[in-house]
């Protein structure tokens, strides 16, 4: 079987890692998914990343997740600048993600194994892939290594067995680590093989990945863009009643900002007050909403930033 290059098969650019809106009844807002994803294409954005962590992904069961990405291919977002995670609780939830969502030709999934009450050997991270490759039996389908260390180990001798038995369908690797030493290390080791991105902003530039995945795409899109571009060592942006400052302080100052902070919470709650809409503050249980304390913090915090939604 030929191999696919997988500088010609990963994704490019930024790609938002979005949340997922809600209506009082707890069910997806879909009207408001479409909205906030158009408005990040037309601010730059190159693709998003649907039901992420950021996006609240295992609170929602798969249902759902296909709904959601039926309806917003059938309001013309383009079906190849979207990925969904398929990190589910169980294998077989995973396939029927996986296989409903090839047939609208979406650019890929993202897959980390399953936690699990006992200790998971590398035998069985590797067989949990294997069996999970083998039954979506498709060809030439991208699928994302999803790598967060917090909830699942996944080593090198296991990445290297699968990287090694998966050419065609295995095509980049996610790291939601913080450590950029981890994610450098996984570029030295494999990213003559796939690509290597990081959810973490400031290791972006580290990389030089030809695409990222970033949570902070959703409220700063031009400045991410900036960071992750050939211009990133000049890329400053204009905020009123502030000195010009380079993307990279802008985006430390979020970060800073976010920090103490459930990351979901806090960036709904940031974008009920970009959009002016309260009912973006809404997430499920057990996430809810942030405290009033909080809320009251953030609205005092986010004047202070001052975002300049027509530059940033």
């Amino acid at each position: 079987m030929t191999t696919i290059s997988h500088e010609s098969h990963a994704f490019s650019g930024v790609w938002a890692s979005v949340p997922t809106p809600l209506k009082a009844d707890l069910n997806i807002d879909l009207i408001r998914l479409n909205s906030h994803i158009r408005t990040l294409f037309a601010k730059g954005v190159h693709g998003v990343l649907l039901f992420g962590e950021m996006g609240e992904g295992s609170l929602f069961d798969v249902d759902e997740k296909l709904t959601a990405l039926a309806y917003l291919i059938a309001q013309g977002i383009p079906a190849n600048a979207i990925m969904l995670s398929a990190s589910c609780t169980n294998m077989n939830d995973s396939l029927k993600l996986i296989q409903q969502a090839l047939q609208h030709e979406i650019h890929g999934v993202t897959v980390m194994p399953p936690s699990y009450e006992q200790e998971i050997s590398e035998q069985g991270l590797i067989d949990y892939v294997d069996q999970l490759i083998g039954r979506v039996n498709q060809p030439n389908w991208r699928l994302y290594l999803l790598l967060n260390a917090q909830k699942i180990s996944m080593p090198d001798a296991v990445i290297e067995d699968l990287l090694r038995k998966h050419p065609n369908h295995i095509v980049g690797m996610i790291d939601e680590g913080a450590n950029p030493t981890h994610t450098l290390d996984l570029l030295k080791s494999f990213g003559d093989k796939v690509d290597i991105s990081s959810t973490h902003e400031m290791n972006h530039k580290l990389l030089k990945s030809r695409g990222v995945v970033s949570p902070l795409a959703n409220l700063l899109p031009r400045v991410i863009i900036g960071m992750s571009t050939s211009a990133s060592q000049t890329q400053a942006h204009s905020v009123p009643g502030l000195k010009v400052k380079q993307g990279d302080e802008r985006v430390q100052e979020l970060v800073t900002l976010l920090g103490k902070y459930p990351s979901t919470l806090a960036m709904k709650f940031i974008l009920s007050i970009i959009y002016r809409d309260a009912d973006w503050a809404r997430s499920r249980p057990p996430l809810g909403e942030l405290p009033l304390a909080s809320r009251e913090y953030f609205n005092k915090a986010m004047k202070a930033f001052n975002l300049n939604t027509s530059e940033e």
